[in-house]
């Protein structure tokens, strides 16, 4: 038994269409890849929360968001810089409040974030700038006010 050559050739045909399957290969994995943004839509990708150590009620928010238009924070809008990041600073009175963050692309896809935030009440700084009422005028309010 004698072995069988097999002799491989390429025509010119087989090598333009190899060339042309590679051509468009690459050209389907440029378009899917510009229209992924279109699928994924807005999103708020990280936020960070940082209070002011000078006024409790201020609190910093950084955050970085992809793929927004337009962005807002509590119906106030938020210009992201470059990089996509973004910060805003928000006034937060003692106890809860809620804070909605909102975004939405040129496509009209949108997500909404809520958060709860808790600050504590400062402690008392409360300072008489009058003179303290005396016992007498105490006393002298509280009995007008059951006449």
């Amino acid at each position: 038994m004698t072995p069988i050559k097999r002799t491989f050739t390429l025509s010119q045909e087989k090598v333009r269409n190899v060339i042309f399957l590679i051509i468009a290969l690459c050209i389907i994995w440029f378009i899917a890849s510009r229209f992924s943004a279109i699928a994924r839509g807005p999103s708020l990708v990280s936020y960070t929360l940082l209070p002011d150590p000078d006024t409790p009620a201020l609190i910093s928010m950084q955050g970085v968001v992809k793929h927004v238009a337009r962005l807002t924070i509590n119906g106030y809008p938020v210009i992201p810089a470059v990089d996509d990041g973004f910060e805003y600073t928000l006034l937060a009175p003692a106890g809860y409040s809620l804070v909605t963050i909102f975004g939405e692309d040129k496509f009209g896809k949108t997500f909404t974030k809520k958060l709860s935030i808790y600050t504590d009440e400062p402690p008392d700084q409360t300072s008489i700038v009058s003179p303290t009422p005396s016992i007498e005028e105490t006393q002298e309010e509280k009995t007008d006010t059951t006449l």
